[in-house]
């Protein structure tokens, strides 16, 4: 009795996640919104609500991220767009850093599914992960998740080799340039390099191997 207890605490219903996500979706119009019949004072209430929503339940910030189409780029696009209105108003833009930062709670799982390697769930999670690593806490954080195991192992298997190549470009701090390193890595990059499938996955193989390298010239390395 006790354990169904905990599940039906734990594990909200489908009805439940329907209604969230009904709840979601306007809050996300709203404060995206670039013009009329949205106000400045609006996305800010949205926005705020949408923190809210996402800074207490996990599965708001699930469905945030693997339900809404570009979640992010809409996430984002007043910080990008609206230039003075933003810039005086502070509370729209805390509301949408905090909520930008609670959804990078979800790395793990994000990483996850980079690991189970469906294409278009990689593709989706990758996309995230691209505009995540914007900060460099986020960045740290998904490497002591395990991001480099599982995009090298994927790599190394050559799978989606373009697509989650271009994740390493926001991967510049020396911790995983270090692991890079250690794993052998670099073998991969130089594979790459002799056979490269465009010039954009060549110019950042190339840019990888680089920084390793400039990494162990220097002996910037922790002991």
């Amino acid at each position: 009795m006790a354990n169904r207890a905990t599940n039906r605490i734990t594990e909200p219903s489908q009805s439940l996640l329907t209604e969230r996500g009904d709840r979601i979706m306007p809050l996300v119009q709203r404060q995206s919104q670039l013009s009329s019949p949205f106000s400045a004072k609006d996305q800010a209430e949205a926005a705020g609500e949408l923190c809210s929503q996402t800074e207490r339940f996990n599965n708001v910030r699930a469905f945030f991220v693997a339900e809404i189409p570009d979640s992010i780029t809409r996430l984002l696009t007043p910080l990008s767009s609206l230039g003075e209105e933003v810039d005086s108003n502070l509370e729209l833009q805390e509301n949408i850093v905090t909520t930008f930062l609670c959804i990078s709670k979800t790395l793990k799982a994000l990483i996850g599914v980079v690991e189970e390697g469906d294409l278009s769930a990689t593709k989706e999670a990758t996309y995230v992960l691209f505009h995540l690593f914007f900060l460099s806490a986020t960045r740290e954080k998904a490497v002591s998740e395990g991001l480099i195991p599982a995009l090298t192992n994927m790599i190394k298997s050559r799978r989606y080799v373009d697509m989650l190549l271009s994740v390493f470009v926001g991967l510049t701090q020396r911790g995983a340039l270090e692991e890079i390193d250690d794993i052998g890595f670099i073998d991969d990059l130089f594979s790459i390099l002799r056979n490269p499938s465009c010039s954009v996955t060549c110019e950042v193989a190339l840019a990888m191997v680089a920084r390793v390298c400039c990494l162990s010239n220097t002996g910037d390395r922790n002991r």
